[in-house]
């Protein structure tokens, strides 16, 4: 194919991608407005930098010990080897 015919089958956006388009961009420059209102509006920082952490080790600790010892979904018995990719025939 050449530089040509990629240049000829090239389309402008129809009326109804542009609307699309449009919509999308006017609900992001509405989220970032309304974030930016809400920023001056309502406290954070530290305060809610240390809850947040705390929430976030507390869940991962939890994470941790409910998948421990799975491999893959499945419980593996101690020293098995694990096969992450097997070969299936079709």
């Amino acid at each position: 194919m050449a530089f040509q015919d990629i240049r000829k089958s090239r389309k402008w956006l129809s009326a109804e991608e542009i609307r699309l388009l449009a919509l999308l961009l006017f609900i992001f420059v509405a989220l970032l407005a309304a974030n930016i209102a809400l920023v001056r509006v309502l406290p954070g920082g530290e305060w809610f930098f240390q809850r947040w952490s705390g929430a976030r080790a507390f869940l991962a600790m939890q994470a941790d010990a409910s998948i421990e010892g799975l491999k893959g979904g499945r419980r593996m018995p101690d020293g098995a080897a694990t096969i992450l990719v097997e070969q299936r025939a079709p």
